[in-house]
């Protein structure tokens, strides 16, 4: 029997790209008519507004952005997918009736239990983030990295104390957490490719964002991720869950005891 309760982590890794400043031409002064200063004045404006247009289509993402729209990133941002089998351990130090217990927390189940498969189900989300600043308290947020692990760091297997080692009834009861060990991780690797090409397109289609702050920009991108994500994990979950129902039933229980019976 399972159980396999889940948590969430999170980092962030910010980075901020000053933007640099524009370079200012000299202003000479002139002497002469009113009609001469007024037509000095004209020429110096639309030269700088040569210069700003110029400027405006060779500017990237680092460099001075418009106002009320973020320049268009310069690449795709980097996708790494990390899957974590776990490590299997064996416990036969409880009773059968601590090992009930312990299954009761997380099973509604009324068979007697005899044997137990405890881990975690870890997903780990961090993002690589680089906040551009257009203007005071205003960033163009640039999603640059995307690093999402899944898995399991340990798997522990409980047995009764009462089942002595080499017997027949250790190893019926091994042989059937072994089997739940495999579901585990065959789980995740029928998940795996969907994950990776559910990463791909996110990181394809990311856009950047207007913020105030680095931090928000972090916040924003983790939680459009993690909305993004949320449906195939819990499809994901469901699938295991339903792959371990199928075994823990107690006409399949009855059965493999019945082996070694005399």
């Amino acid at each position: 029997m399972p159980t396999a309760p889940s948590k969430d982590k999170t980092r962030l890794n910010i980075r901020v790209a000053a933007a640099p400043r524009p370079r200012r031409l000299p202003i000479r002064r002139h002497r002469g008519t009113i009609a001469a200063m007024l037509s000095f004045r004209v020429i110096y404006l639309v030269s700088m507004a040569i210069l700003m247009i110029l400027a405006g289509v060779a500017m990237g993402p680092g460099e001075a952005l418009s106002k009320r729209r973020c320049a268009p990133p310069d690449d795709v941002p980097s996708v790494s997918f990390v899957v974590k089998p776990g490590i299997v351990k064996t416990h036969d130090g409880f009773s059968q009736a601590q090992i009930h217990r312990r299954a009761k927390a997380h099973s509604r189940s009324s068979s007697r239990v005899v044997g137990l498969t405890s881990t975690t189900l870890i997903d780990k989300l961090q993002v690589g983030i680089v906040a551009v600043p257009v203007r005071s308290r205003q960033y163009c947020g640039y999603l640059k990295s995307i690093e999402f692990s899944l898995g399991y760091d340990t798997m522990t297997i409980y047995v009764a104390r009462e089942f002595r080692r080499n017997r027949c009834k250790f190893q019926s009861v091994m042989a059937h957490e072994n089997r739940h060990v495999s579901i585990f991780r065959e789980n995740l690797a029928d998940f795996q490719s969907r994950f990776e090409s559910l990463l791909e397109r996110i990181a394809a289609t990311a856009k950047p964002i207007t913020v105030r702050s680095e931090n928000e920009a972090a916040r924003r991108f983790l939680k459009g991720i993690q909305r993004r994500i949320q449906p195939l994990m819990s499809k994901m979950i469901r699938a295991r869950d339903r792959a371990h129902d199928r075994i823990d039933t107690p006409e399949n229980y009855r059965r493999e005891q019945d082996l070694c019976d005399p």
